[in-house]
């Protein structure tokens, strides 16, 4: 959480009265997401098929059979359900089993179709709609598209046919990581997603020799924020990983977008193991992300999640901006103690039995509230019970909330935690 969001969330009264952000922006944003929300639907539905249940699945939008128009493509660890969010017009959905992990349709990869008809298709439903049964070629009924290209040359996107990064070489020098571009994600989020910063950065080029650590930032935070612990990393064993999102979109719209990203990245990388590092409101997005790999399988490179000061009770100040900010942030909802998204978080186990390790800061701030807090949210939230009883350590140290990620022993113990879990795989 960034210093705008820390005051946002704690002088919310005071930031009201004084124009925190341009709330006129900000309505005119929501509006905008409204509309997008109407246009481009959740399309739920299960991939079925025998002989390559390990292998990724790609799924691909299609204008017509004949794929003279890609409209976009997912990728998927396995068979199994899937959440493809499109426009429901007439259109294909066509799946195939990217058994060598190419992005290209082969002669010995099963595949299968679904037609999509928006006058007998109810996006709206819970249950899945679209069954598509992968088969071989000399059993399928009807032929692959004629003109399916290598879809890693077909540009990626995920929201509203906007483009994300997925791989892209950064420094976090670059601009776009700048605090008044992490303010407009949180603020003006929609304006973010157009700049074109949001998706996962490289902070060097992939190497398959070394084991990633994917740091997510929090509430009105950037990957700026991890700069001490990214450049004093050890790069002769590790490579950073930098998610970068709207920190003012919806939790469950995040989590579901960052397990859609780490499959197309497992797909064309190979991913074999991986480290989570979260702060602040990130832990909250990062566990819904692990929601996503408990409920929907895979997720197998995973080795360990670290939290640093998450507020998994949520901020009681989140409520006050719910009920009298003259324009709500959309994340505001998912903030709130005891919102949908929070009391379903932990319902779900941890996937594969990832270790969790909880840390958090204790040097307090009167000003917060009367509660033990660690400068920004209350220690009663970041020690919530139930995120304690899923994690297998709990540790604290002598830091605020911001502070604590340039603090020297925490380095020291995520190198430990990152050791601990590479000697086991």
């Amino acid at each position: 959480m960034g210093k705008w969001g820390i005051g946002c969330l704690v002088f919310l009264g005071v930031f009201l009265l004084t124009g925190c952000a341009d709330y006129r922006a900000l309505t005119q944003d929501l509006r905008y997401i409204e509309a997008v929300n109407i246009e481009y639907q959740p399309l739920r539905g299960i991939i079925k098929g025998k002989g390559h249940e390990k292998s990724p699945v790609v799924i691909v939008l299609l204008q017509d059979e004949h794929a003279n128009e890609v409209l976009g493509y997912r990728v998927v660890e396995q068979p199994g359900a899937f959440e493809y969010r499109a426009k429901v017009t007439p259109s294909y959905m066509f799946a195939f089993s990217d058994v060598n992990n190419d992005l290209t349709l082969q002669a010995f990869e099963p595949y299968g179709w679904y037609k999509i008809d928006p006058a007998v298709f109810d996006p709206q439903s819970t249950s899945a709609e679209i069954e598509i049964t992968l088969q071989a070629h000399d059993k399928n009924s009807s032929p692959p598209p004629a003109n399916l290209t290598r879809l890693a040359e077909t540009k990626l996107s995920y929201i509203a046919g906007i483009e994300v990064n997925m791989g892209t070489v950064s420094s976090l020098e670059d601009p776009i990581f700048s605090p008044e571009q992490s303010h407009k994600g949180m603020w003006s989020p929609m304006s973010f997603i157009w700049d074109g910063g949001a998706g996962i950065h490289f902070m060097q080029p992939y190497d398959p020799a070394k084991t990633p650590v994917l740091f997510v930032h929090g509430m009105d935070g950037s990957p700026l924020n991890f700069k001490y612990l990214i450049d004093n990393l050890d790069t002769d064993k590790y490579q950073p990983w930098v998610l970068y999102y709207a920190s003012g979109f919806r939790l469950g719209i995040q989590a579901k977008g960052l397990f859609n990203f780490m499959n197309t990245l497992n797909s064309r990388y190979g991913v074999k193991d991986l480290h989570l590092v979260a702060h602040s409101m990130g832990g909250l997005l990062v566990r819904g992300y692990l929601n996503q790999c408990s409920e929907l399988g895979g997720c197998e490179y995973l080795r360990s999640f670290t939290s640093i000061s998450t507020p998994w009770g949520g901020h009681k100040a989140a409520k006050i901006g719910v009920e009298y900010a003259p324009a709500v942030i959309p994340v505001w909802f998912d903030m709130e103690p005891d919102s949908e998204y929070l009391s379903d978080l932990f319902k779900p186990p941890l996937p594969n039995q990832l270790p969790h390790h909880l840390l958090f800061g204790i040097k307090q701030n009167r000003l917060v509230g009367f509660e033990s807090n660690d400068g920004t949210v209350a220690l009663s939230s970041v020690l919530a019970y139930a995120a304690q009883d899923q994690a297998v350590e709990v540790k604290g140290f002598n830091e605020g909330h911001v502070s604590i990620l340039q603090n020297q022993r925490v380095l020291d113990k995520l190198h430990a935690i990152f050791k601990r879990y590479d000697e086991k795989s």
